[in-house]
């Protein structure tokens, strides 16, 4: 399997080739999404309404991204156009999966959200009781030392309450790719399938994230222009790289199946080469007497 650094220069070599394609695609899902929400917003009830089914939509538009630059990636053109067509072809697959993956990582946040707030709740109402043992005027003078206190322990929980679902994004992180890549496999099979995958290396795709801390600081500084015009298809590129050099790996040691995953949706023949050299030239040997 290639190293972190040999995909990531592949990927920025890849969006480097099509990279009109590889801004405008997000660029265009992400202003027609925020501008179909905002307008259903000063509609009442029916827009309510309608921002569900837009909501839908865009978890379908974001598995076809992921295909979009699995595309790119491997060389392959993309239409700027095809996630938008792709949108109904298996809309409900792509849906439900999103919605399957959403709602594990949700069951597994709730392991420990749930009793942080408990944690925090109960202390807070113990420090509250005790400061009332001394009186109400000893309790009211003790309001903003007590909300520090609560504070700090809100801060220091917060990450630890979200940890087991940081945790199990990294197991179904492929999930999507799958969905958008491979059409023939299931909703909740894409799950597995990404478990899979990603066994043994789902440090690797942490520290490809915190690799990309840097540039997105100074896409903050750009007020997000550094982001769209070149950190966001570098990222989401490289992305779609681990998932082709790990999937690869997992059918070659055997962890997955090819016939599980089927074929992928690269119909497009890849590029020529920019130089082909020409071939040997070959000189019989002259006839023999």
């Amino acid at each position: 399997m290639k190293t972190r650094q040999e995909i990531k220069a592949l990927a920025r070599e890849s969006v480097a080739m099509q990279r009109d394609r590889a801004i405008l695609i997000p660029f265009l899902i992400g202003i027609c999404v925020i501008a179909a929400s905002f307008v259903l917003t000063l509609i009442p009830v029916i827009g309510w309404l309608l921002s569900i089914a837009v909501s839908c939509i865009s978890m379908v538009l974001g598995v076809n991204i992921n295909k979009s630059f699995y595309k790119i990636y491997n060389r392959r053109n993309v239409e700027i156009s095809e996630p938008f067509k792709d949108v109904g072809f298996n809309f409900f697959r792509k849906l439900g999966g999103s919605w399957w993956m959403a709602l594990w990582i949700a069951l597994w946040s709730m392991i420990t959200i749930i009793p942080g707030y408990i944690i925090i709740f109960v202390t807070a109402a113990a420090q509250m009781a005790s400061n009332f043992s001394y009186g109400f005027y000893g309790a009211y003078d003790s309001v903003g030392s007590d909300f520090a206190g609560i504070l700090i322990l809100i801060i220091a929980l917060i990450p630890l309450m979200y940890l087991p679902g940081i945790i199990k994004s990294y197991h179904y992180f492929f999930a999507t790719h799958i969905l958008g890549v491979h059409p023939q496999v299931s909703a909740t099979q894409a799950l597995k399938l990404s478990m899979r995958i990603t066994k043994g290396h789902r440090w690797e795709l942490f520290v490809m994230h915190l690799s990309f801390i840097g540039w997105i600081l100074l896409s903050l500084l750009t007020f997000g222009i550094l982001y769209i015009v070149y950190v966001g298809p570098y990222m989401t590129a490289t992305a779609s790289g681990f998932f082709t050099e790990m999937r690869n790996e997992a059918i070659m040691t055997g962890r997955v199946n090819a016939f599980e995953l089927g074929p992928d949706d690269l119909d497009a023949p890849p590029p020529p080469p920019q130089y082909a050299p020409p071939p040997p030239s070959y000189n019989p040997p002259p006839p023999s007497n």
